[in-house]
């Protein structure tokens, strides 16, 4: 059921306020976008964005509503880490900044699994 999801949300939320000014974090690193919904609420000195592949190049497509949500979220975040130049091309597109959108983790290189098929 997805009342109880997200009554989780705004439980964790209040949470991760709490430590945020608890301990006067200056850098806060959300992982996934599911949890991007705390990007505009939890106020820190910068807030950086780490998502999958799956949820910037499926799930967008499954659920087209998702597109404008993130599109929103992503004017919240200072930078945006991605796992491949695919999934950062297609962040761009949903409103991702180009700039401060960095490649640290290689993904599938679709030319080097493409040969191996071959």
């Amino acid at each position: 059921m997805l009342i109880p999801h997200i009554l989780d949300r705004f439980i964790h939320l209040w949470g991760i306020q709490r430590f945020l000014e608890h301990y006067c974090i200056d850098v806060l690193h959300v992982i996934g976008m599911l949890n991007c919904f705390y990007l505009p609420f939890c106020h820190s000195w910068k807030t950086i964005l780490e998502n999958k592949a799956s949820e910037i190049l499926i799930t967008p497509s499954v659920y087209p509503a998702l597109k404008l949500a993130y599109n929103v979220f992503y004017r919240f975040c200072d930078a945006v880490v991605q796992d491949s130049l695919l999934t950062r091309n297609a962040g761009i597109l949903y409103g991702a900044p180009r700039n401060n959108n960095l490649v640290i983790e290689v993904g599938t290189d679709i030319d080097i699994f493409r040969s191996i098929i071959i």
